[in-house]
């Protein structure tokens, strides 16, 4: 309903806009004709005002040369006047070309009207050497007389010429108070002509004809766009009337498509091998669909009405669920991963999401999660952790035969002496503590060994929390003996302590996958010094761990790739390319965190060297 009154609404809208620019249209259209008709007044006065300034000004068209003037200022008055009301016209290139004529004309007014001042000495002057011509000697003042009187309708006189006639007449001596006055006014008059020549070259330099048709094409350009944009919005608003009505038949065909769609895509998510729930606001389960019969082994009718919580395995602890149902009910999607327990009891892994839904007054009314079961993948990266750790434990072990022979040469030099002294002496009670003591550690030792590799590959271990240094530290001592005979030396340096939570084994697992590769680089290339340089800092409740070595670096693209399944440069004999594909999967999807490696350049005993860094970053909450 809310639809169709926006859709009354627009077509009411449209109608009324129409209307309006129809009438601003034919507004804009009477204006057009009266404009023209003004620039074709102001164009005919200018041509009147230019001849009036290249002709001889007699008294008698002062007053049309006037008439002229006052009507040409009442053309820009009228202009200037519809502007004002028509805004739109006053940012246009054509009202500005308005304003530079109107200033142009202004000036060329401004020069005729010096020209009527000078003009009408002129007329005097005329007069008086007229007069004064029967009183004068002739036959030395001929040649000024006849030019003065000629000079105006001689197209071959030349105001350059004349310049130096002037000169000529004033080195004429008078004889007498006539003559003088004779020769002021033919001096008045030659003054006229340079005079009206510059002024002329004044008008003529305002170039107001070429101005004038500049303005009509550009008005005519204006004027057509002006046109165009009529039509065009005309068009627009009998296109957008068109629609308004189209959408009204669109608004009923598309509720009834809906319906069908709705089945069609209840129908949909019914069948998928996606697992669908729809729980109502207190997370009571409304709708499941065929996935999720398939993946749990409940049917509808089970599962309707019930709390998700059917499908708990109890292997994510309580705040797992309290973060999921704070995310939701704050109406954000969550993202994540559940460990479920199917009716018949076996462990599934579900990647699910989980989306609000809200009414149209925003009120979450419903929560969809969609979830996929990667149970198939989780057994498959089982596999590949037991693969990793096997390959880890061919070198352990070689380690452990390293570290207890030294341990076992002890114990059995001890025992040796032991027995030599109760053969031929009798020992004394202090040796006999300090030997039982030697070997009781020495076993510790042996013991701890033993712990540390159980630890390492019990599949059951537990989510706990150990501090990161102490644990480094292990990596260390686990992978010490092959370190020692391949001459590398670690560094490690740690800010403060850290715990995280995870599996201890698994993080063991990532430093000595990192130190093998290492190790690896190391024998591919012939590095003197070789070091490992190991440091933690927390900045920020992050934790970053850099692992630097300086065994030469690498490419670009094999860094790219390094974290890849199976990518290895080293041979298939020593190579299975899992090791630092491990260490991603473990960091990135069990820690959370996030590890990159990157080419480094650092300072070794004095010495620039090249290396890589591998970059641990996991957030601590």
């Amino acid at each position: 309903m809310k639809n169709l009154s926006l859709i009354v609404l627009i077509f009411s809208i449209i109608i009324s806009s129409l209307v309006y620019n129809l009438s601003n249209a034919n507004k804009k259209i009477d204006n057009y004709f009266e404009l023209n008709n003004q620039i074709i007044a102001i164009s005919r006065l200018n041509t009147q005002l230019e001849q009036f300034s290249k002709n001889h000004l007699d008294i008698e068209i002062y007053d049309e040369i006037q008439i002229n003037i006052y009507t040409i200022q009442a053309i820009f008055s009228t202009i200037s006047n519809n502007t004002k009301k028509d805004l739109s016209l006053r940012n246009t290139k054509f009202y500005r070309k308005i304003l530079s004529i109107k200033t142009l004309i202004e000036k060329e007014i401004e020069i005729i009207e010096k020209l009527k001042s000078y003009n009408m000495q002129f007329n005097d002057s005329i007069k008086n050497i007229q007069i004064l011509k029967s009183e004068i000697e002739h036959h030395k003042f001929d040649k000024f007389y006849n030019i003065a009187l000629t000079f105006n309708y001689e197209k071959e006189n030349n105001v350059n010429n004349l310049i130096s006639i002037k000169e000529e007449l004033n080195n004429i001596k008078s004889t007498n108070n006539t003559e003088e006055i004779f020769i002021s006014n033919i001096n008045i008059i030659f003054e006229y002509f340079i005079k009206k020549e510059s002024l002329q070259s004044e008008i003529n330099s305002l170039d107001l004809f070429n101005e004038i048709s500049s303005l009509r094409n550009i008005f005519e350009s204006y004027m057509q766009d002006i046109i165009k944009n009529i039509k065009n919005s005309i068009i627009i608003f009998i296109l957008l009337l068109i629609i308004s009505i189209l959408l009204f038949i669109y608004y009923a065909y598309t509720v009834l498509k809906n319906k069908m769609e709705l089945e069609k895509f209840k129908n949909a998510l019914d069948i998928s091998d996606n697992i669908i729930i729809v729980t109502d606001e207190k997370h009571i389960i409304k709708y499941v669909n065929h996935g999720f019969e398939k993946t749990t082994g409940y049917t509808k009718e089970e599962a309707i009405g019930k709390n998700p919580s059917i499908l708990n395995s109890g292997l994510k602890d309580k705040r797992f669920f309290d973060d999921l149902k704070s995310t939701i009910n704050n109406g954000e999607i969550w993202n994540g991963e559940f460990i479920n327990r199917n009716k018949f009891g076996k462990i599934t892994y579900e990647k699910s999401s989980i989306t609000p839904i809200r009414d149209q007054n925003n009120k979450i009314v419903e929560f969809m999660a969609i979830k996929l079961d990667i149970t198939k993948e989780k057994e498959y990266q089982n596999i590949l952790t037991q693969q990793s750790k096997m390959v880890s434990m061919g070198e352990l072990l070689e380690n452990i035969a390293h570290q207890w022979r030294q341990p076992l040469s002890i114990i059995s030099s001890l025992s040796s002496s032991m027995i030599l002294q109760f053969k031929y002496s009798e020992p004394s009670k202090e040796e006999l503590n300090s030997s039982f003591e030697m070997i009781f550690e020495t076993t510790q030792k042996l013991s701890n060994t033993i712990d540390d590799l159980r630890n390492f590959f019990d599949k059951n271990e537990d989510i706990v929390a150990f501090e990161v240094g102490t644990t480094i530290e292990k990596a260390i001592n686990l992978f010490n003996i092959k370190l020692d005979l391949n001459e590398i030396k670690v560094e490690f340096e740690k800010d403060v302590n850290c715990i995280l939570e995870g599996k201890e084994s698994e993080f063991i697992q990532v430093i000595m996958n990192i130190l093998n590769n290492s190790l690896d680089a190391f024998n591919a290339k012939n590095i003197q010094n070789k070091i490992i340089k190991i440091n933690t800092k927390v900045e920020e409740k992050l934790l970053r761990i850099e692992i630097n070595d300086n065994a030469g670096g690498t490419s670009s693209n094999i860094i790219n790739k390094m974290f890849e399944l199976y990518f290895t440069t080293k041979h298939k004999a020593i190579g299975t390319g899992i090791g630092l594909y491990m260490v991603y999967q473990i960091v990135v999807y069990h820690l959370k965190g996030s590890v990159f490696a990157k080419n480094i350049t650092f300072e070794n005993e004095e010495k620039k060297e090249k290396g890589i860094s591998i970059i641990i970053e996991i957030p601590l909450n």
